[in-house]
């Protein structure tokens, strides 16, 4: 896909995102309780991975089961799979389909042998066993464990073997805040796990485990951060630079693509007084360019940065959903900048003319940075 199909798509997603959506009373969760969960929860229900109960509760501290496990974890990675699957829409008939996928994937699941234990609460180290074969290893015992605490795939509390619950059933608020612990760890997908076990060799090792990442947390930034760095002071592509700036620098753009102004290592989208109000950059082979070596001011750059790295400069609560990030950020009165991530539908934008915010897209075999878009939030939305 080029550069400009890919950063038009992105462009659209951002639309949509900001845009937003009415969820359905009937799966909706309630607002804020004062419960630890409560940002989980919502992070949750607006990526489709669990629902209230029909009573319109969350039931945060409730033991969890292993079908409702399959069914967080299957959701958050493979987004519509019981959406998808051919269904009756009862409540058993997805239950089988839960575990119809389960088998498949050949991952370590109890409720396959008998459909009374599938309701029963499932422990950590169960969950950790579902966990581990669903990145594609067949480890036993401990071994789960080690390769998850290795790989950053646990949550702080829990993240070393002597602290770790085994035994100790999850409740729904503790699997949900796994799953996000998963997901900027750089979990992508469900894969299968092999028949035969894994090499222990595969195992990584934890004196040099890395320190789980917090699940929402924001870093400042400040005008600079918006520009786009290159290799020598001209090469410094900032918003608001004017078209006549640009071209005299880096030569004339060839057209214009899908509305953007390409040029030969970056693509600009101008608004109507042909000022930047966003720019894009990927590793694309269409980029003709190859002696620049772009960055942002924190030194992401594409194809060689990966998502902990970005995660690490830029916060993780814009990382929401697998493989991509949106950040928001409002311009203050004295010029700073404060995140609005993480960003969810009732998320309020106060001031759509001082909005400005970064898009992350992340390759899902290698984890490196695919795709990064600066903009100003009007020229996004066509406003300006």
């Amino acid at each position: 896909m080029s550069i400009f199909r890919r950063t038009f798509i992105c462009l659209l997603l951002v639309s949509s995102l900001l845009g937003g959506s009415i969820v359905n009373a009937d799966t909706s969760l309630p607002s804020a309780s004062d419960h630890w969960s409560d940002t989980l929860k919502q992070w949750a229900s607006e990526n489709g991975i669990i629902e209230g109960y029909s009573d319109g509760s969350f039931q945060p501290d409730k033991l969890i089961s292993e079908a409702e496990f399959l069914k967080v974890l299957y959701e958050a990675f493979d987004n519509g799979l019981l959406r998808n699957a051919e269904t009756d829409g009862t409540i058993k008939s997805r239950i089988d389909t839960l575990y119809k996928f389960a088998k498949e994937w050949n991952h370590p699941v109890v409720g396959t042998a008998s459909s009374k234990l599938r309701t029963k609460p499932i422990t950590y180290a169960q969950a950790a066993a579902i966990i581990a074969s669903a990145n594609g290893v067949h480890f036993e015992g401990q071994n789960n464990l080690i390769y998850l605490i290795g790989h950053g795939m646990v949550h702080s509390d829990s993240a070393s073997l002597s602290t770790f619950k085994s035994d100790s059933p999850l409740t729904r608020a503790e699997a949900i805040q796994w799953i996000r612990q998963l997901t900027v760890a750089g979990m992508m997908s469900i894969q299968e796990r092999p028949k035969s076990l894994s090499k222990r060799s595969m195992l990584p090792s934890l004196v040099n485990a890395p320190k789980p990442l917090p699940l929402f947390s924001t870093q400042p930034l400040a005008k600079d951060d918006f520009d786009l760095i290159g290799s020598d002071t001209q090469s410094v592509l900032k918003l608001w630079d004017s078209k006549a700036s640009v071209d005299a620098r880096f030569g004339k753009p060839q057209g214009i693509s899908f509305g953007l102004s390409p040029y030969p290592s970056f693509s600009v989208k101008y608004n109507k007084v042909d000022l930047i109000g966003l720019w894009s950059i990927s590793n694309d082979d269409e980029y003709t360019d190859t002696n620049q070596n772009f960055s942002t001011s924190k030194g992401i750059i594409v194809g060689k940065s990966t998502l902990r790295d970005v995660l690490l400069q830029y916060g993780t609560a814009g990382y929401l959903s697998p493989g991509r990030a949106y950040l928001f950020y409002e311009q203050a009165e004295d010029e700073s900048y404060f995140s609005l991530d993480p960003f969810f539908q009732d998320t309020p934008i106060n001031n759509r003319n001082q909005t400005y915010g970064f898009a992350f897209f992340f390759d899902e075999e290698t984890l490196k940075v695919d795709l990064i878009m600066s903009f100003w939030l009007p020229v996004v939305s066509g406003e300006n």
